[in-house]
C-alpha cells in the first residue's frame, strides 16, 4: 500500500463530522475503508468516532493482514477480529449509546438489517469519506500516473496484434489485459470494453466473438490498477480508411474534448465543462447521439463523483486543484457507429494537466 498520511485522512473525516455534530460514522464501502486504514480485503467494516478513534473489524482470513497494516501498527486504527455476525455486538460496545451515521447507497440491505437490530443508525446526508477522497495526494496521483503509463503502453502493443477480418472483440480484450498484467499492473482497472461496428453505438457493452473488420468504428475503453488506483482511457479506432462521415464524427468528439479541457480551472463547475463539450458536438450535427455524462472523477473507485453532467448536485460542483478525473465526450449514431475519446486529467492551480500521451488518431492502418 502507498505511504499515506492516515492521520490527515482521519482528521478530514472527523472535521466534517464535527460540523454536523455526528458522533460516530460507519464505513461499509471497501474502497473507503482502504483509504482510511490501508485494508484491502473483501470483507470488513470500519467505525470512525468524532474524537478520531478508528476501529476496523474483519474476519479471521485477514487477521495477519490487518495486524501488519501501518495504520494499525502505529496505533491510529484499532483492529478486532470478528465475523459479520459479531459486528453488531462489537460495534455496540465501541459506540456505546451513540447514534451511528451510515451511507445508504454504500450499505447492503443485509448489512443494514444485521446492524439495525441492535444499533441506532442514521442515514447520512453526504458521503463524508468520499468528499474527503476527492482531493488526491501526490502519492495517489503518482499511482494513477503509473497505472495510466502501463495501460497506454499495453494498448500500443495490443493494437499491433489485431488482424482485421480475423481478430474478435474478445481477442483484443485478451491481448490488452494480458499486456497490462505483464507490464506490472496488479489488476485491470475495470471490465475492458471493446465494441466494434454496430456494437459501438452501445456505450457500455461486453466484448463478443464478433470479428473486427476494416472500415468500421471500434471503441476500446480500458485501464490498469496500481496500489488500488485506476486509470481510465477510451479510444475510437478504424482499421483501414474511415469514411468522411466517420472522420467527421470522430473529429467532433475530439473537438468536444479540447473544448472541455480549455475551460477547466479551479472555480469552474462540472456542468459548465459538460456544456462546452455538448456545444461542440451539437454544432457538428451529432447532438442527438449524446447518451451519458462526459466523465467522472476516479481513484480507488473507477467512477467517483462528481460526474461531468448538468444534473445536480454534480453539475454545480466547483473544480478544485487535486481533482483527478477522466473526461470522455462521446456520441453514438445508428448506422454510423459510436465515437468516444477519454483522457485523464488533473486540475491544477491555474488550469488542468492532461495525463495521457497516447495518440487520438482514428486510422490505425
Amino acid at each position: 500500500m502507498l505511504a499515506m498520511s492516515f492521520i490527515d485522512r482521519i482528521q478530514a473525516v472527523t472535521e466534517s463530522m464535527k460540523v454536523d455534530q455526528i458522533a460516530a460514522l460507519l464505513v461499509t464501502h471497501l474502497p473507503s475503508i482502504r483509504w482510511l486504514t490501508g485494508f484491502d480485503g473483501s470483507s470488513g467494516i470500519c467505525l470512525v468516532a468524532v474524537n478520531g478513534t478508528v476501529s476496523l473489524l474483519s474476519d479471521s482470513r485477514y487477521t495477519e493482514t490487518c495486524v501488519a497494516l501501518d495504520s494499525v501498527q502505529s496505533g491510529l486504527v484499532n483492529f478486532a477480529q470478528a465475523s459479520p455476525g459479531d459486528w453488531p455486538r462489537l460495534l455496540n460496545q465501541l459506540g456505546a449509546e451513540e447514534e451511528m451515521e451510515f451511507v445508504a447507497s454504500q450499505t447492503t440491505v443485509d448489512i443494514h438489517q444485521l446492524l439495525s437490530e441492535s444499533l441506532r443508525l442514521k442515514a447520512a446526508r453526504v458521503d463524508r469519506v468520499l468528499q474527503a477522497r476527492i482531493i488526491k495526494s501526490e502519492a495517489e496521483i503518482s499511482a494513477s500516473r503509473k497505472a495510466l503509463s502501463i495501460a497506454e503502453e499495453s494498448f500500443t502493443l495490443a493494437i499491433d496484434m489485431v488482424v482485421p477480418g480475423r481478430t474478435s472483440e474478445r481477442a483484443l480484450r485478451s491481448f490488452l489485459e494480458s499486456r497490462m498484467l505483464e507490464l506490472g499492473a496488479e489488476a485491470v482497472g475495470f471490465d475492458t470494453i471493446v465494441a466494434s461496428g454496430p456494437n459501438s453505438i452501445r456505450p457500455h457493452t461486453n466484448p463478443t466473438d464478433r470479428i473486427i473488420n476494416e472500415g468500421e468504428l471500434v471503441i476500446v475503453d480500458w485501464g490498469a490498477q496500481i496500489d488500488g488506483y485506476k486509470s481510465d482511457t477510451s479510444r475510437t479506432l478504424c482499421f483501414g480508411a474511415p469514411t468522411e462521415a466517420q472522420t467527421n464524427l470522430h473529429a467532433a468528439i475530439l473537438e468536444a474534448f479540447k473544448a472541455g479541457v480549455s475551460v477547466i480551472r479551479p472555480g469552474v463547475t462540472y456542468g459548465e465543462v459538460k456544456q462546452e463539450c455538448d456545444k461542440a458536438i451539437f454544432e457538428a450535427g451529432f447532438g442527438e447521439g449524446i447518451k451519458h455524462p462526459f466523465g467522472h472523477n476516479l481513484g480507488l473507485d473507477i467512477h467517483e463523483r462528481p460526474f461531468f453532467t448538468t444534473q445536480q448536485p454534480d453539475g454545480s460542483t466547483l473544480m478544485q486543484p487535486g481533482h483527478l478525473f477522466a473526461l470522455e465526450p462521446a456520441a453514438y449514431v445508428e448506422g454510423l457507429g459510436g465515437a468516444r475519446i477519454e483522457n485523464m486529467a488533473l486540475v491544477t492551480e491555474d488550469g488542468c494537466e492532461v495525463l495521457n500521451t497516447l495518440s487520438t488518431e482514428l486510422n490505425f492502418a
